[in-house]
């Protein structure tokens, strides 16, 4: 029998976000009280900005009706949020808004601005860019969905509810206790052996070899987290990325780029919310770690074309050529195009387009963007010429990449 409950405000806030995953904030009208619940690491320089959108938030609700909600865009960094007053009788007791999201992907020339704006490091604006990855973009039609929810929800009491199920076992998974077998033990030895051979692969930045043992590491652990398969899978890429950074450390790669290729990992398994999603990201996982140590190799550069290298690493999305990156080094370009193609093997245009298509390889996989947005994201203006680049680099078109 269902029952009646009075749901606290940061009970409201915690269902709300439970349910559609995106940073979630309750402050009463003094701002004595508050509760964030966020998926994503927000760099500092942007938190004051982000504050003032909530109070301007706040300042209008005050002005409206009961069950107004606010749609607000911040103009300064294109974020989005929804607000909904929180009031007893004719009272304002307090703000719960949602957001910050995106409405469209952003493309490279606006993040270019963001860092010329703030005057960001190299370090922050990878901070920059990982924040901006994880916020989720949000339709009209699920706008709208969420609005109805605030709405609804926030004045009404909640009904708690039994859970029924026309199969008594799925019932049963609540009471569910551990019981592995012989097989499992198996199983679980033979995960493990994988993974050593995976590490040992991502030890030489031996990407192709990595994603063949990737294919053989399967094994069904969801017993660990009865009757959440999807957290289990959480933990379960949680685990390989910490094994997968632990792995590059050992190739005395620089702290901070694993700190930072760790974090940015780290969230977006966080922040996926289908089973599907979370065996695809193994793969963006692997590729990153052996492009990590495949740019490590640049240590037997000379430091002229290691910090190009770096450089481009860094800024691959962006608008950069042999001028940009010359003028940035400040170095002679005829100079830094000869010395590029002697240590590296290649020209540097090649370089910066191996490098792009690599990154579209992983995010037409995700498949969570159309081609156009890979195209714009790995930093190619025009769809037909990255459509004849990605096939002459990989010999097939994007779309037949994405049915191999």
């Amino acid at each position: 029998m269902n029952r009646e409950k009075e749901f606290s405000i940061p009970d409201i806030c915690q269902l709300i976000h439970n349910i559609i995953q995106i940073d979630t904030e309750y402050f009463n009208v003094s701002h004595t009280k508050r509760k964030r619940l966020t998926n994503t690491y927000m760099p500092n320089f942007l938190e004051e900005y982000i504050e003032q959108s909530l109070f301007s938030i706040e300042n209008i609700l005050i002005q409206q009706e009961k069950n107004d909600v606010c749609y607000y865009k911040d103009e300064t960094l294109q974020l989005h949020y929804l607000g909904k007053g929180m009031w007893q009788d004719h009272l304002y007791k307090g703000t719960i808004v949602i957001g910050p999201f995106i409405s469209d992907s952003l493309n490279r020339n606006y993040l270019e601005q963001l860092t010329s704006q703030f005057s960001v490091s190299d370090d922050s604006l990878f901070n920059l860019k990982q924040y901006f990855e994880g916020i989720i973009i949000l339709d009209q039609n699920r706008l709208q969905s969420i609005s109805y929810l605030l709405t609804n929800l926030i004045p009404k009491k909640i009904l708690q509810p039994n859970l029924i199920s026309s199969d008594i076992g799925d019932l049963n998974l609540i009471q569910h206790s551990l019981a592995v077998n012989e097989n499992t033990y198996s199983e679980v030895e033979k995960i493990y052996r994988i993974e050593k051979q995976i590490l040992h692969a991502v030890e030489k930045g031996d990407r192709d070899e990595a994603l063949r043992f990737l294919e053989f590491f399967k094994i069904d652990l969801t017993y660990r987290i009865p009757g959440n398969p999807l957290r289990t899978y959480k933990n379960l890429g949680f685990s390989l990325n910490t094994s997968l950074r632990i792995t590059v450390e050992k190739v005395g790669i620089s702290p901070i780029y694993i700190h930072l290729l760790s974090n940015k990992i780290a969230i977006l398994i966080e922040n996926l919310t289908t089973i599907s999603e979370l065996e695809k990201i193994q793969t963006v996982m692997i590729s990153e770690y052996c492009q990590l140590v495949e740019t490590d190799r640049s240590q037997k550069y000379s430091p002229v074309i290691k910090e190009a290298v770096t450089h481009i690493q860094l800024h691959y999305f962006e608008k950069i050529s042999l001028s940009t990156i010359s003028k940035k080094l400040n170095i002679n370009a005829t100079y830094l195009s000869k010395r590029f193609k002697i240590e590296t093997g290649q020209t540097l245009t090649h370089y910066i387009q191996d490098l792009r298509i690599n990154h579209s390889k992983e995010l037409i996989k995700q498949n969570q963007l159309s081609i156009t947005e890979v195209a714009l994201k790995v930093g190619f203006e025009n769809l037909n010429y990255f459509c004849t680049i990605f096939k002459k680099v990989t010999g097939v078109t994007p779309k037949h990449y994405f049915k191999l």
